[in-house]
């Protein structure tokens, strides 16, 4: 462990502790340490939200969906200046992919523009809502993987003010300046310290630390989340039209609970994976592995989950319905035929080897074959089913009793924290901060594009403040 201390350190090895570490690291006289996992960690598909410029100037409502970061940019009338900060993560993009090689394709497909809009005006008919964004795609878990990876070696080897340190930190002192890792090891920064590690597991470690010190004051922000099951079903039932999208969003009002319901995720080909967020939080979800295609397609669909006063503590009871879940399953998601879901039973282990039409692509001694709705409350299954059917109607085959259910999938929503989104720098009411907190962690970014541009407006901030 090097003793001496940096101007900078950022925590976190995602997109946007990287990019900004990239973007400081050409600056003079800054010497910089990131501190993260020594290989990224995490399955992630390598979506990009970014917006379509020509659209934007023709319709000045445009909004991509998600990102509050760009809603905030918009109510203050800079939309040009979010236009370029979109411009500069697309081209950084290109740029990484031709320096690393790894591939990456743009959706939707021009080509394809007739089959889209038939298919969107179709699943009108039937009370769907159809969202598609304008992405760049950088190929699958592998790729995504393998991009940070290597952005992370070259910052490790050929950059000269950079230190690297693989680890886990524990907690962030401001009053001693410092970052603590698990081990008990100390990174010392002089000047800030750049937090960069995600909405889940660590960050929610440092998060809490930082509030009991009085550093972070939430800000009043959406009390839900989102609660679901990953299904697998064959590829072959999917309309070939879902493909030129590239993760479309269907979204439907559920019948009975008068609900909002909708897909998360689409992998053609895909696998279900079992992905630990930490902090007693672990759950499945879906991946794309160009090393191992499937002969299914996985689709999460979920439910939002609202809270009314006085409850209001979303990762709390995402974690216990995570937990409950797990319990259940003998610390293992369950998985469970949507025929035996319909006929009240639970799915057993030779239900679900002589499956009809579709084979898990987790094994049983991944997953346990029970029944969801022990885990999950009344009203989530209700409102899950009731998608599943209504989502039939356009993927027909999906509500078939040989589609496979995993649960949980948990879908957290961090709190908003006091964050000024054109610095990224922590608002406190003793001085001003030299705490920055990019990406998922903040509550106002959404996906990767926005984590991009978090670390990009954080390097320009300190750079500014700095001279």
């Amino acid at each position: 462990m090097p003793p001496k201390s940096y101007d900078v350190i950022v925590i976190g090895n995602g997109f946007s502790g990287l990019t900004a570490v990239l973007e400081l690291e050409n600056k003079d006289n800054c010497s910089i340490c990131v501190i993260g996992p020594e290989k990224y960690p995490r399955p992630n598909n390598g979506k990009f939200i970014l917006s379509l410029k020509d659209e934007i100037r023709a319709n000045p409502g445009y909004r991509r969906p998600g990102g509050e970061l760009q809603d905030h940019f918009y109510r203050n009338g800079r939309v040009d200046e979010f236009l370029k900060l979109e411009e500069k993560a697309r081209d950084l993009l290109y740029d990484w992919s031709e320096y690393t090689g790894i591939d990456y394709c743009e959706y939707p497909n021009s080509e394809k523009r007739e089959e889209i809009e038939r298919f969107v005006r179709n699943a009108n008919k039937k009370g769907i809502s159809v969202t598609i964004s304008d992405v760049i795609f950088i190929g699958g878990v592998n790729s995504t993987r393998d991009l940070l990876n290597r952005l992370y070696d070259h910052l490790k080897n050929e950059c000269s003010n950079v230190d690297v340190v693989n680890g886990l930190v524990g907690r962030v002192s401001p009053e001693e300046k410092c970052a603590v890792l698990e081990n008990g090891d100390r990174v010392r920064y002089r000047d800030a310290v750049f937090l960069a590690c995600g909405r889940e597991g660590i960050a929610k470690g440092i998060f809490d630390e930082l509030k009991a010190q009085g550093y972070i004051r939430e800000e009043n922000g959406e009390k839900n989340l989102l609660g679901g099951v990953v299904l697998e079903a064959p590829e072959t039932i999917f309309p070939e039209v879902m493909n030129y999208m590239c993760e479309p969003k269907l979204t439907l009002i559920s019948g009975r609970r008068d609900d909002v319901v909708r897909t998360y995720g689409y992998y053609p080909h895909g696998r279900v994976a079992v992905v630990d967020y930490g902090n007693g939080i672990r759950c499945v979800n879906g991946i794309m592995d160009e090393n191992r295609r499937s002969d299914n397609t996985v689709l999460g669909i979920v439910t939002e989950i609202r809270f009314t006063e006085p409850f209001n503590d979303t990762h709390l009871y995402g974690k216990r319905l995570s937990e409950n879940t797990l319990m259940l399953g003998g610390g293992k998601p369950i998985i469970q035929r949507l025929g035996d879901y319909e006929k009240g039973r639970r799915s057993t282990e030779k239900r679900i080897k002589n499956n009809r039409l579709v084979q898990p692509t987790l094994t049983l001694n991944d997953v346990t074959p029970g029944d969801i709705s022990f885990a999950y409350p009344d009203r989530v299954m209700d409102n899950i089913y009731d998608g599943i059917k209504k989502l039939d109607a356009v993927i027909c085959g999906l509500a078939e009793p040989s589609t496979l259910m995993y649960a949980p999938l948990i879908i957290l929503k961090p709190s908003r924290i006091n964050v000024d989104p054109f610095t990224m720098r922590l608002k406190t009411d003793r001085t001003e901060s030299e705490i920055y907190v990019l990406g998922d962690m903040n509550g106002i970014c959404r996906g990767n594009a926005d984590a991009i541009i978090s670390g990009m407006i954080a390097a320009d901030s300190f750079t500014k403040n700095r001279e």
